[in-house]
C-alpha cells in the first residue's frame, strides 16, 4: 500500500492537538481549530504532490536523454563493427548495457512515483470532501452532548494519527532519496573519463566528414552532368 493511501485513515485523527481539554473549550473555537488543522494537512499533501510531479518530470527527462543516447550509440556500434574496430565496438556494447540498466531502474522508479501521485490525488479529493463535511457537521453542533459525541468519535482514531503521519513523511523522503542517489550515480557516470571517448569522437568526426564529402561529390557530379548536357546540345 502506498504511503499516501495510508493517509486516507488519517483525516479524522488530525485533531488530536485539540482533544486534551476540548470539554473546557468553546465549541465554536474548537470548530475553527479543527478546520484549520484539516486545511494545513491538505496544504502539506498538495506540497508533497507537487514535489512528486517535479521528480517524475526529472526522471522522464533523463529517460528521454537515455533513448537519444542509445540511438546514437547503436549507430556508432554499426559503424565500429563495419570498420573492424572491435575494442571500440565492445566498449559501445558495454555502454548500451549500462544505459539499459539505468533505464530499467528509472522506469521502475517512475512506476512507483506514478502510483504515489495517483494515490495522493485520490487522497486530496477525499480530504477536500471530508473538510466540507466536517465544516457542516461541526457547525451543526447545538449542545454539549453533541460536542462530546463528536469528541468520542474522533478519539477512536487519534492513536493512529502520529505514526501514520510520520510514515507519510518518511515515504516521501525515501522517494526523494532514491532519486537523488540515482542523479548522483548518473553524474558520476558522465564525469568518468574513458580511453575510448577520443576514438569514438574521432570516428564520429570521420563519419561527419564523409557525409560532407558525399554531399560535395553529388554537387560536383551534378555540375559535370550539366556541363556535359550543354556540350551535347546541337548548334542550330
Amino acid at each position: 500500500m502506498s504511503f499516501f493511501s495510508r493517509l486516507r485513515v488519517l483525516w479524522v485523527g488530525f485533531w488530536s492537538n485539540f482533544l486534551g481539554s476540548a470539554e473546557d473549550r468553546n465549541p465554536e473555537a474548537f470548530n475553527r481549530g479543527l478546520i484549520q488543522d484539516h486545511q494545513r494537512q491538505l496544504n502539506r499533501l498538495r506540497e508533497a504532490l507537487a514535489e512528486l510531479i517535479f521528480q517524475r518530470k526529472k526522471i522522464e527527462q533523463r529517460l528521454n536523454e537515455l533513448m537519444t543516447e542509445e540511438s546514437q550509440l547503436k549507430g556508432d556500434l554499426q559503424v565500429a563493427a563495419a570498420q573492424d574496430r572491435d575494442d571500440l565496438a565492445l566498449e559501445l556494447i558495454a555502454r548500451l548495457e549500462k544505459i539499459s540498466e539505468e533505464g530499467g531502474v528509472l522506469a521502475e522508479q517512475k512506476i512507483k512515483i506514478d502510483t504515489d501521485i495517483q494515490s495522493a490525488r485520490d487522497t486530496e479529493v477525499e480530504l477536500a470532501r471530508e473538510t466540507q463535511v466536517l465544516k457542516h457537521r461541526l457547525e451543526s453542533l447545538s449542545s454539549r452532548h453533541q460536542f462530546l459525541q463528536m469528541r468520542k468519535q474522533l478519539k477512536s482514531n487519534v492513536e493512529h494519527a502520529s505514526q501514520l503521519s510520520s510514515n507519510a513523511t518518511n515515504g516521501l523522503g525515501r522517494i526523494q532519496e532514491r532519486i537523488h542517489r540515482l542523479e548522483a550515480d548518473m553524474e558520476a557516470m558522465g564525469e568518468t573519463p574513458n580511453k575510448y571517448d577520443k576514438e569514438l569522437s574521432d570516428m564520429r568526426e570521420d563519419q561527419k566528414r564523409q557525409r560532407h564529402m558525399d554531399v560535395l561529390m553529388r554537387i560536383k557530379n551534378g555540375m559535370k552532368n550539366q556541363s556535359a548536357s550543354r556540350l551535347l546540345v546541337p548548334v542550330s
